[in-house]
């Protein structure tokens, strides 16, 4: 079983046996009106159009806004006008919001804003973990960065286990776990829950040894992902010779240098995918042979699967950053500990996919088709992750076996072992199924013998299970994917892959909840006309696109819409949030909508893969057509398939042609000069040209990173360059045509002047207290607190590495009083204080992620003291320094750690009882900083170096 509980990313924490805490907070609600209700998988939350929050609340809380209809983008930029921060969507057509009272009384009567509600702690908790008895491990989402969940733990007088991202994990019973989830922090809670894994003749199943080897495809320039138990040996220099000059990356994610494979799953694994038969002369192959591996160990040295991280988007960014596209996975939550749900790693699934959408994940659906053993299928029975959206998500069927009796006798049957749909919002999983009995592929020198169906020689063996039939799938899609950059010229999105197998996908016995689309047929896939799009178009609501097709009779007509979508929040009832249509209409003139085989009346609302299949097409003309329906989360990219006997029609050229013009656009930087002087906000210019499908775009480089982007001549954009520092750096412009060629120019070199980039100063009467962090869109906002003793004026100055971010302001009374954006910022933002009193800075992350400095000066005071201490650290083995402070008030308290040297300092702030209430560890930021409201107590810093030796400034800025 998998051992969940891993060491905090600040081990620091541990070693010195402290905890995190912070407030607690639940403002209620008053109400003019009778409610509506917005019903979640979690809960029932109570809505009110007359809502009006108590004028006694302070502080921000987390609400739900719900709009009267399908949403548009305008609609939810109001609310971020307001300051309010927005997160998950809530169909149908809320939001999670987070605002404080004077925000949220501004927010209902904004025009579509139907009603708005608190979200309630039940809202919060999974109705599994409601019930539990004992003590338990338990996970939250928090809704900005993982800390401020942790620092809720205080008042129930609990440690975290784990801080990842987002995640805290901690060891609590279903009453503590109710009454975390009051925090204004916290979003979701749920029991953390052990990962199990879902323990030749596949390859003629599959029909890849028709459709794929004899035309020369056989993975070659693709790279697959595999998070597993381990890979034979461990060692590359005495490996199973089957994935010798395969492997090109190997992590040992779950015991620290060892990645070898004592159990013999991971090994089997890899061996359907990318083993090459040396050690069979050829006769036992994985799908793809010439594709390369990157393999992640996560057998831990207990037997469980504790190198799998909390938060999943690590583990798929680790592969995705060594080269892999497609990454596989047999492994997931069994139906017994509550699997069967879209959770918090389901969204981790779709969260990876939606930023990267060049990324196929796979995963297992789960051996829980007949759970309670009475011989006949249990449905809806998919595990998490398998649950997400945006995977691949695979069940098996029986291979061609019939000497080995059961589970080898019939292909055309799903076993019976394999989970079945449907999820339970009802969206159709698996999305395939392919081979998962009696696979026969490479085995561990390391594993024994009985962890294996049965042996065949010292080299191979035999298993079965949706894990067996997921790496065969991953296989076939490294196939499809060199298909389409080998003979097409086109690099898929993970939507068009997935659109493809689907698309040629064949249909077994039983119906949709047993096989989901169907069994894999890469002949089909690959041996029929195919016309397709690969994420060219954006829709926002209400937006449509339309194309046309000629379509001759014989072979049956079938269309396939794919969208990788926006992560749903695990607390939703359903977990689709941006919502396509998909419509066909024949010669006739009858409309078909998609997916009508699954006997729905009207559109479908909870999948994000739509169908129309016509076994008998008519002869003549087809339209296909793609609508924005609601599209909160957007504008929101597809992938279309169209395939049978047909021929791209009227004036829309067919989706997905080879692109004819194979030659790159003209293109020349206007502006700045060679050897220009700039400050402030420049003019970056370019001209560009292309005779053959046109220019797409003009993107602008400063130092190589994209700084703007034109999409119409003349090619302009506005750059601030106070965003880089004074000196010397190197622009350039890229333009792209509408077939995807690119060229660039050759970069310029300029001269940046803002002054000489140093940091500003305090100027006589204010204190200067600056502020470091990292910006990630997904972790949310940020806040930090500051001081104003007596009345006067506030300047605050910022900059960023290249991210984008905006700042709000709030006043001692939770109103907003200043702001401003990147832009802004860099020239210096000012207003005026008007009280004395604590205000705070709301710092909203915007892609691209980055780190951020924000320095302010406000008015100086006898209720504000700034002390400045110095040291050394590592020397003579001194790793610690510690300084007292006493907060004689309620206020902010914020310090900043800077040093010199080769060395990794870390940040705490711990309270009178010895807890932290405030740290900055691991971030590789210097200077370090922390923020936080103090209450009238004696506060301990530490100053922990975990390496090298530095010389040391801390910075101490507290109410007196």
């Amino acid at each position: 079983m998998r051992k969940r509980l891993r060491q905090l990313a600040v081990a620091t924490l541990v070693a010195l046996g402290l905890t995190v805490a912070g407030p607690v907070g639940a403002p209620g609600h008053t109400s003019a009106a009778a409610p509506e209700v917005l019903r979640l998988r979690t809960a029932t939350v109570q809505l009110w159009k007359g809502f009006s929050p108590s004028l006694q609340e302070q502080g921000r809380s987390l609400y739900v806004v719900k709009f009267d209809g399908p949403v548009r983008p305008e609609w939810v930029a109001a609310l971020r006008r307001l300051g309010a921060e927005v997160g998950d969507y809530l169909p149908d057509f809320a939001f999670l919001v987070r605002m404080d009272g004077a925000q949220a009384r501004a927010v209902r009567v904004l025009p579509h804003v139907r009603a708005v509600g608190h979200f309630t702690p039940q809202a919060k908790v999974d109705p599994g973990l409601r019930t539990a008895r004992g003590p338990l491990y338990v996970r939250a989402l928090s809704f900005g960065p993982g800390d401020r969940a942790a620092g809720a733990l205080q008042a129930l007088g609990v440690r975290p286990v784990a801080v990842r991202g987002r995640f805290v994990v901690a060891r609590l019973d279903a009453a503590q776990a109710m009454s975390w989830a009051r925090s204004g922090d916290v979003v979701y809670v749920e029991r953390v829950q052990p990962y199990r894994l879902w323990n030749d003749q596949a390859a003629g199943v599959l029909r890849v040894r028709s459709a794929a080897w004899p035309k020369g495809l056989d993975g070659s320039g693709q790279v697959v992902g595999v998070a597993d138990t381990g890979l034979d040996t461990g060692n590359l220099d005495d490996m199973h010779p089957d994935f010798a000059g395969r492997v090109q990356a190997l992590y040992a994610l779950g015991r620290q240098g060892d990645a070898s494979d004592t159990h013999g799953h991971g090994t089997h694994v890899a061996g359907s995918i990318v083993g090459t038969g040396a050690a069979s002369d050829g006769r036992v192959r994985g799908m793809a042979p010439g594709a390369r591996l990157v393999f992640q160990s996560v057998l831990d040295g207990q037997g469980g699967l504790g190198g799998i991280p909390e938060d999943l988007t690590i583990l798929f960014d680790q592969a995705y950053r060594a080269g892999a596209r497609i990454h596989s996975d047999s492994w997931g939550v069994p139906v017994e500990s509550g699997g069967d749900v879209y959770d918090a790693q389901a969204q981790a699934v779709d969260r990876f996919v939606w930023e990267h959408r060049d990324m196929a994940i796979l995963f297992a659906a789960g051996n829980d088709g007949d759970h309670d053993r009475d011989g006949k299928p249990n449905y809806g029975t998919v595990s998490s992750p398998g649950t997400a959206k945006n995977a691949i998500t695979i069940g098996a069927s029986e291979n061609n076996r019939p000497d080995k009796g059961k589970y080898g006798d019939n292909v055309d049957e799903v076993a019976l072992f394999s989970s079945r749909g449907p999820t339970d919002d009802g969206r159709v999983k698996p999305d395939l199924v392919a081979p998962g009995t009696w696979v026969l592929s490479a085995r561990s020198s390391k594993a024994p013998d009985q962890n294996f169906w049965q042996g065949y020689d010292s080299r191979y063996a035999f298993m079965g299970g949706t894990s067996m039939a997921t790496p065969l799938s991953a296989g076939v899609t490294a196939l499809v994917r060199q298909h389409f950059e080998k003979d097409l010229g086109v690099t898929p999105q993970a939507s068009l892959l997935k659109a493809a197998l689907i698309n040629g996908a064949r249909p077994i016995q039983g119906d949709h909840r047993d096989y989901g689309w169907g069994r894999i047929d890469l002949d089909a896939t690959l041996g029929r006309p195919m016309l397709f799009d690969n994420e060219s178009t954006a829709l926002s609501t209400g937006d449509a696109k339309t194309y046309t097709y000629t379509v001759k009779p014989g072979q049956a007509f079938r269309a396939t819409l794919v969208w990788s979508d926006y992560p749903a929040s695990p607390a939703a009832q359903k977990a689709l949030v941006n919502d396509l249509d998909l419509e066909v209409r024949g010669p006739d003139g009858k409309v078909i909508l998609g997916n009508h085989m699954l006997g729905q009346d009207g559109p479908d609302r909870v999948n994000n893969v739509e169908n129309v299949w016509i076994d008998q097409p008519q002869e003549g003309t087809y339209t296909v057509t793609v609508r924005g329906y609601n599209v909160p989360q957007g504008p929101q990219r597809y992938a279309l398939v169209v395939s049978g006997d047909v021929a791209a029609g009227g004036e829309n050229p067919p989706p997905g042609e080879p692109p004819a013009d194979r030659v790159p656009p003209d293109v020349r930087l206007t502006a700045p000069a060679a050897g220009e002087t700039l400050s402030g906000t420049v003019t970056l210019a370019a001209e560009a040209e292309d005779d053959g499908t046109g220019v797409e775009r003009v993107e602008f480089l400063v130092d190589g990173k994209p700084v703007g982007t034109a999409t119409a001549a003349p090619y302009r954009v506005q750059w601030d360059s106070t965003a880089v520092a004074d000196g010397e750096h190197r622009i350039a412009a890229r333009a792209t045509d509408k077939a995807g060629n690119r060229a660039e120019t050759e970069p310029v070199s300029v001269v940046v002047r803002n002054g000489g980039g140093q940091e500003p100063g305090p100027v006589p009467g204010t204190v200067a207290e600056t502020f470091t962090g990292s910006l990630n869109p997904w972790v949310g906002p940020l806040r930090v607190w500051f001081e104003a003793p007596a009345p006067g004026p506030v300047t605050l100055q910022g900059k960023t590495d290249g991210a984008g971010m905006s700042v709000v302001v709030l006043g001692p009374d939770g109103a907003t009083v200043g702001g401003g954006t990147s832009a802004d910022l860099a020239r210096g933002v000012r207003f005026e204080a008007k009280a004395a009193g604590t205000y705070s800075a709301v710092i909203q992350p915007q892609a691209p992620r980055g780190t951020y400095v924000l320095t302010v000066m406000h008015p100086a005071g006898k209720g504000l003291a700034q002390e400045v201490r110095s040291g050394r650290l590592g020397a003579g083995g001194q790793r610690t320094a510690r300084f007292d402070v006493t907060a004689g008030r309620t206020g902010a308290l914020n310090v900043s750690l800077g040093w010199t040297g080769r060395a990794a300092l870390d940040l705490y702030v711990l309270d009178a009882s010895g807890q932290v209430v405030a740290y900055s560890a691991g971030s590789g930021l210097n200077p370090a900083t922390v923020s936080l409201l103090a209450r009238p107590s004696r506060y301990t810093v530490l100053a922990v170096a975990r390496s090298g030796n530095a010389d040391f400034t801390v910075t101490l800025t507290y109410p007196k």
